[in-house]
């Protein structure tokens, strides 16, 4: 990721609806929505304009504390990076749930952010917005006036956008360079995807695991080199099994996607493994895209 224009992180607990946020905002579904906790793990950056002020919009994993869950510490490490490079946040929560414990929890961490940041509490699922008679119990996390918004019906949306253009200050518009070079990591999973594309970008971009479905959402970063821009983009590993959950089956579909938008593709296999059906199965979407490929 380019680090030339302003940062906005969507922060919240799991399932308070980053993700249907994150794409009612950019017009596109640019990230998966699942009613399962914990789907979005990767932070995912993209470019948002409104009213002529250009910024990266990131998506977050929900933060949870005291878990179990094996990837919860890599979430997290993820959501503080963005808030670390955020100069604007919006605090999402659940309107109809009300203020929980993980919430004030949230609250606590970001009121460390908030002396050089602005912080926005956002509602989401208020279908009603003249219904204002739960909003107040908001009040307790000591992060100023809530607003009201639906991302699932678009209710508050350009109020939402307008607070977060006036909060960013008069940044200059930096388009990104949409001739930079795409390029797509793919292999089926666990072959190091990831982990190449930490290593291209020289940081922890990426989540890596030796848990095969890591990765489920596209996410990429831009670098420059002799002058020229290059778009890398790490993919969800592609398995050729016809039993595939449903979150396994749209990060398939999704890097398949990328594989036909890209300009060249690195395909990663496992060295110290025969290949099998299932790069053979990578290798034959690759060849029938016709794009150029680097095997690593």
């Amino acid at each position: 990721m380019k680090r030339e224009m302003p940062v906005v992180s969507v922060i919240g607990r799991p399932n308070v609806g980053k993700s249907t946020l994150f794409n009612r905002l950019l017009k596109k579904r640019a990230a998966i929505i699942d009613d399962q906790a914990g789907v979005t793990r990767d932070s995912k950056y993209e470019t948002l304009t409104w009213n002529r002020k250009q910024f990266y919009l990131a998506d977050t994993g929900g933060l949870i504390p005291k878990t179990e869950d094996i990837f919860q510490e890599l979430i997290d490490d993820q959501v503080y990076q963005a808030l670390a490079i955020s100069e604007t946040i919006v605090f999402l929560l659940d309107y109809i749930t009300g203020v929980t414990d993980v919430d004030l929890h949230i609250a606590k961490k970001l009121k460390e952010y908030s002396k050089n940041r602005t912080i926005i509490v956002a509602l989401n699922k208020a279908d009603d917005p003249t219904d204002m008679v739960g909003m107040y119990e908001f009040y307790k996390l000591g992060l100023g006036d809530p607003m009201l918004i639906s991302a699932s019906h678009g209710l508050g949306i350009g109020d939402l956008l307008d607070e977060v253009a006036a909060s960013i200050g008069r940044y200059k518009l930096k388009f990104v360079d949409e001739d930079s070079i795409k390029v797509a990591i793919v292999g089926k999973p666990n072959v190091g995807k990831s982990s190449m594309m930490n290593r291209l970008i020289g940081e922890d971009r990426v989540i890596v695991s030796d848990v095969s479905g890591t990765t489920r959402d596209p996410i990429d970063s831009f670098i420059r080199v002799k002058g020229k821009e290059y778009r890398l983009i790490d993919t969800a590993g592609i398995k050729r099994d016809k039993k595939l959950q449903s979150l396994e089956y749209y990060s398939v579909i999704r890097t398949k996607k990328i594989v036909w938008d890209c300009d060249v593709m690195i395909l990663m296999i496992d060295a110290s493994r025969p290949i099998d059906n299932q790069d053979e199965e990578v290798i034959n979407i690759i060849a029938n895209s016709g794009r150029p490929i680097v095997g690593v």
